[in-house]
């Protein structure tokens, strides 16, 4: 106690000793980087992921099922028919072997010969029509892109179930297990390459050490995630009346590759969340948000 009081005068009162305590415990407190843990919602998939998309609209002929399956790279997964570009490729059969009779009448006949020059151009672009429907054809087959799982993202797909264009049919996951959190404006800031975080999944006891792989710069509206509250997690989704089916984040996110310490023991597509140790002084967030008032004030 004697060396505790003999940090400040034997003079002073009892007030300046308590003052001048609280401005020592004040300048402590301002400078101590406390420590905070950020969370980041997230979800369970691989390090390397690839969508299958439909290209046109169309029906389905042929599906792998609702359950995620392993294929190999290659292997064919839907089987996608388009009655319309059928119809219209018959359509320009029919119209090719029009045009080429006529192409070969009128260049039998001097009075004609003129005309074929305008009936050879449409024949070359209906070659082209031709090949390109041709091509927009085969792509109804889907194959594997790589080796792996696919997980389908439309349920209850049957025989002649009716996919619009660009709809996301499934996606393929190889690779190691990762998490892909989601940061707000506010949060990736303080985030950084090689972190330490730890990744909580619920119904397990403990967490799983990893750390910050990569911070993505560009934020995004987050779609079709198991992070988003619609779907199990805790990021709030907007819903446009008008689209209803157009379910995404209310804010765009920052995406988080973090890459945890051991494997996962849990199945793609599960929510986690991600706990990221930050320490910072009060000093520094004072700062900040000094600078902050300034700029907003002057610039």
């Amino acid at each position: 106690m004697k060396k505790a009081l003999s940090l400040f005068p034997a003079r002073w009162s009892g007030r300046r000793r308590f003052a001048a305590a609280a401005a020592v415990l004040a300048v402590f407190l301002f400078f101590y980087p406390f420590r905070r843990d950020i969370a980041l919602p997230g979800e369970v998939r691989s390090a390397v992921q690839s969508r299958l998309i439909a290209r046109e609209g169309c029906f389905v002929a042929a599906h792998p099922g609702e359950a995620g399956r392993s294929f190999r790279r290659g292997e064919r997964v839907f089987v996608l028919d388009a009655p319309l570009l059928r119809f219209a490729r018959e359509k320009i059969e029919y119209m090719l072997v029009h045009d080429r009779l006529l192409f070969e009448q009128q260049r039998s006949s001097r009075a004609t010969i003129g005309d074929s020059l305008l009936t050879g151009r449409r024949i070359a672009s209906d070659l082209f029509a031709a090949s390109e429907l041709d091509r927009k054809i085969a792509s109804g087959v889907q194959t594997a892109e790589c080796d792996g799982i696919f997980i389908p993202a439309v349920g209850r797909v049957s025989r002649g179930f009716l996919v619009k264009t660009g709809t996301v049919l499934g996606t393929f996951c190889s690779g190691p297990k990762m998490v892909r959190a989601y940061a707000t404006d506010q949060d990736v800031r303080f985030l950084h390459p090689g972190q330490r975080v730890r990744l909580l999944l619920r119904d397990r006891i403990g967490g799983v050490p990893g750390k910050i792989g990569a911070v993505h710069p560009i934020p995004a509206f987050l779609r079709d995630s198991p992070a988003l509250q619609c779907f199990g997690g805790e990021i709030p989704v907007d819903v446009d009346a008008e689209t209803p089916e157009d379910l995404h984040s209310l804010h765009p996110v920052y995406a988080v590759d973090v890459i945890p310490d051991r494997e996962l023991d849990c199945q793609y597509g599960r929510f986690v969340r991600a706990e990221a140790v930050h320490r910072a002084m009060l000093a520094s967030r004072i700062g900040s948000l000094v600078v902050s008032a300034l700029r907003r004030e002057f610039l």
